[in-house]
């Protein structure tokens, strides 16, 4: 398939989106990020240049993860991802561990090891997808069973496995790699053998290396990074469309949009892929995260904070 056309026309929707949340309140009330890194997940509740840290997971202080996954899985956390109605957390790391995690106990009630986790994302029938990038069992998009902890159900080739994110509405999977992102129909779902059907591939624009997936709110378009760029990309035209808001920002590893104001959370390495701040814009501001190797940060839907 060849590439395909870049439209800077995104770049004029995306600053009037990026206009109106500073307009009409983006600071007006509190909302939560999940922000993760090193062996920790953190809930901030950010109310416009105030936040308060008022959760968070390590698996060394969870009485529910077995001891094997207390020391060395997890100690290199690159996604916290809202799932459930925004009830639970779904925590992988480059490190190995996978867990799904319930907000109100604190507590795991999943996990499995897949080398090179780097993203997870629930789908029908309590089933989870999890991308794993670069390593001699990793490159390959797995499938397991919430209810069955540690017992890998399918697995299909990516390279570089770095984002994946479910589509309701067009009942897809779609899952970033290091050079395209990918649809999936799910197949035999209601078997004991369920199976990923690839069906689309669109080639990444400018330089390759996918680094983070995630959907955009109001509308069915996706958000992702690249080595070189911040791109919204729109599965119906299959067009890739510069990100006016981060436009000019190189190698972001995580980018996430809260829904009903459109503050804007992203990471931007200050190391190697690590940060100490989680940056906001509309209105612009930043969180310090001092002792915490930072990789992403993730808005929760329709939080109301207390």
């Amino acid at each position: 398939m060849s590439p395909l056309p870049v439209r800077l026309a995104g770049k004029v929707r995306a600053t009037l989106f990026l206009a109106s949340a500073l307009l009409f309140g983006a600071s007006s009330h509190g909302a939560a990020l999940l922000a993760c890194g090193s062996d920790a997940v953190r809930k901030y509740e950010v109310d416009g240049d105030r936040s308060t840290v008022t959760w968070s997971w390590s698996p060394r202080t969870d009485g529910n993860m077995p001891e094997a996954y207390k020391s060395g899985l997890f100690d290199k956390i690159d996604e916290c991802k809202p799932v459930l109605g925004a009830s639970a957390v779904l925590v992988t790391a480059s490190t190995g561990g996978v867990a799904l995690v319930d907000l109100r106990t604190g507590h795991a009630t999943f996990w499995a090891q897949v080398a090179m986790a780097h993203s997870a994302e629930m789908l029908p029938g309590h089933r989870i997808a999890v991308a794993a990038s670069l390593a001699p069992q990793g490159n390959r998009i797995e499938i397991y069973d919430a209810s069955l902890p540690g017992r890998m159900l399918h697995a299909t080739e990516l390279y570089s496995g770095h984002g994946v994110v479910w589509d309701e509405r067009r009942s897809l999977l779609y899952a970033l790699g290091h050079e395209a992102v990918r649809a999936y129909k799910l197949t035999d779902w209601d078997s004991p053998a369920p199976r990923l059907a690839l069906v689309a591939s669109w080639p990444l624009p400018g330089k390759a290396d996918g680094h983070d997936l995630a959907r955009l709110p109001g509308g069915h378009e996706l958000v992702l990074s690249t080595d070189d760029g911040v791109w919204q990309f729109d599965p119906d035209t299959g067009v890739y469309e510069a990100y006016a808001p981060l436009a000019g920002l190189r190698n972001i590893k995580a980018v996430s949009v809260e829904a009903r104001t459109g503050r804007i959370a992203f990471q931007q390495p200050e190391e190697r892929w690590w940060s100490h701040h989680i940056r906001l814009l509309a209105p612009e501001g930043a969180i310090a995260v001092p002792d915490i190797r930072l990789y992403k940060v993730r808005w929760l839907p329709d939080h109301q904070a207390p």
